[in-house]
């Protein structure tokens, strides 16, 4: 809502932002993220980009796109998941 009530995107007073965010690199910090965001892209990388790359560029291409929206979410879903829970997404395709 952005009438008046807290709203910490857009209308967030900035000693409460600076709260909420010593409170968010407190939980999230950058070390962890960069420690998980390597293994997972490449694995991405492995698993999706290539096949999808090498199948685009074969002769038997069926046309069907790479649907980034969704394979982002995977990816965002996954750092999320490891780098704030040390869990991994069980994939179930």
């Amino acid at each position: 809502m952005t009438n008046g009530s807290m709203n910490l995107v857009a209308t967030v007073q900035a000693h409460h932002w600076k709260h909420v965010s010593k409170a968010t690199l407190a939980a999230f910090p950058v070390s962890t993220w960069q420690a998980t965001m390597e293994p997972i892209l490449n694995e991405w990388i492995k698993q999706v980009l290539e096949p999808f790359i090498a199948k685009s560029s074969s002769k038997t291409d069926s046309g069907n796109g790479l649907n980034i929206l969704y394979e982002m979410n995977k990816v965002t879903l996954d750092m999320i998941t490891h780098g704030a829970f040390d869990l991994t997404r069980i994939t179930q395709e």
